[in-house]
């Protein structure tokens, strides 16, 4: 982990085995290691969340391109290893936090839109009440969560994406939940937010009946 944490960026693989005669870097050796060990995963994950919360990383020239590789890989470990998965939700939050006035809107919009991803993934995997309800308390929090409207309407847009009938009664809840608060209702009431997604929107309201 030290050694990939110096590298400006590093690669990202799926694979649980290196082909023989290969010579892999130091990030495909330590992705197929996370893939097949679970202590070796549990650890990246420690050293990931450690890093990610250091205000030296987020101001560090190699932000802008580790975060993406840092990200992809949680992915990875949290489909292999369930057991990762709240941990890697409280990265993809402290992603959504940081700030770094050195990088352009569109680069740390873009790695914002990664960590929303990463919720939406974990959404599906079954953390919905934990992905929304967290994504609900930092809407509705003050001051820890200024997210812009655009990325609001990313996240509820993929929301829409993913969501399909028959719906759980928590999953219901949760959601409802998200769509009274200020910021969002605020968001989507913009022109920005398309007429599909708005019709789908329409249809999950019929859903829910708030």
């Amino acid at each position: 982990c030290e050694l990939v944490e110096n590298m400006v960026s590093f690669t990202v693989t799926t694979n649980t085995e290196i082909k023989k005669g290969s010579n892999p870097s130091a990030g495909v050796k330590l992705s197929v290691l996370a893939n097949n060990s679970s202590p070796v995963a549990q650890g990246v994950v420690m050293w990931a969340k450690e890093l990610v919360t250091a205000n030296e990383f987020v101001g560090s020239t190699s932000y802008p391109t580790l975060a993406p590789n840092i990200l992809s890989l949680l992915r990875i470990i949290s489909t292999r290893h369930p057991f990762t998965r709240p941990y890697v939700l409280d990265i993809a939050f402290e992603f959504l936090s940081h700030s770094n006035r050195e990088l352009s809107f569109q680069k740390m919009n873009e790695i914002r839109e990664q960590a929303l991803r990463m919720l939406l993934f974990l959404l599906v995997q079954g953390e919905v009440c934990s992905v929304l309800g967290r994504f609900t308390q930092r809407l509705t929090k003050s001051g820890s969560f200024d997210l812009d409207a655009s990325l609001v309407r990313y996240f509820i847009g993929g929301l829409l994406d993913v969501i399909a009938p028959p719906c759980s009664s928590l999953m219901v809840t949760a959601t409802g939940n998200l769509l009274l608060t200020a910021k969002c209702v605020e968001a989507l009431q913009s022109t920005y937010f398309s007429q599909e997604k708005k019709k789908k929107l329409q249809t999950l309201l019929g859903m829910i009946k708030i």
